[in-house]
């Protein structure tokens, strides 16, 4: 990027915000039609499988739901959380969701988390980004440890898919 970024995140800093209230949003220089905006609702986090966020596009918005335990850790500065949000950004910005195929293969959606990490490494830096996968890592290893699931394919494909994603970014 040229050095100014084109994305600004407002994020609301207030307690007891309640269950589908916006609660920040992203704004783009020159641009006054886009329209992202940060929404608390654990229901939708929770119905797409996710923990933290979810993204969904609209026809006149794009809408990051985000879970009341990830805007209480965004409010803390929470260096992991603002990189997922800077990540789902980055899906945004990069258009993976125009394309009905997108995440349909493997080698897909390893290069649609590739772009959607590049961009949250411009926006915030390579340094940053890197250590907040790399507490991701160490929470997976904690969980997987915790459920007694450490070596199974699932915990290995998990911890190979952060560590490539951590190796992308310091190679960019």
């Amino acid at each position: 990027m040229d050095g100014k970024k084109p994305y600004k995140l407002y994020l609301a800093q207030g307690s007891n915000v309640p269950q589908g209230g916006i609660v920040g949003d992203f704004k783009k220089s020159g641009d006054e039609d886009f329209v992202c905006e940060i929404i608390l609702n654990d229901l939708e986090v929770k119905k797409s499988g996710c923990l933290d966020c979810v993204t969904t596009m609209f026809p006149d918005k794009a809408v990051i739901y985000i879970s009341e335990g990830m805007l209480t850790a965004l409010q803390q500065q929470g260096q992991v959380e603002e990189f997922e949000l800077w990540h789902e950004l980055g899906h945004i910005h990069c258009g993976h969701f125009d394309d009905e195929a997108a995440g349909g293969s493997e080698q897909g959606f390893d290069s649609e988390e590739q772009q959607a990490d590049g961009f949250a490494a411009d926006m915030l830096g390579k340094d940053k980004v890197s250590e907040a996968l790399g507490e991701m890592l160490k929470v997976q290893a904690q969980v997987d440890a915790s459920l007694k699931i450490n070596g199974s394919p699932a915990s290995v494909k998990a911890i190979r898919k952060l560590r490539a994603r951590i190796n992308a970014i310091k190679n960019q």
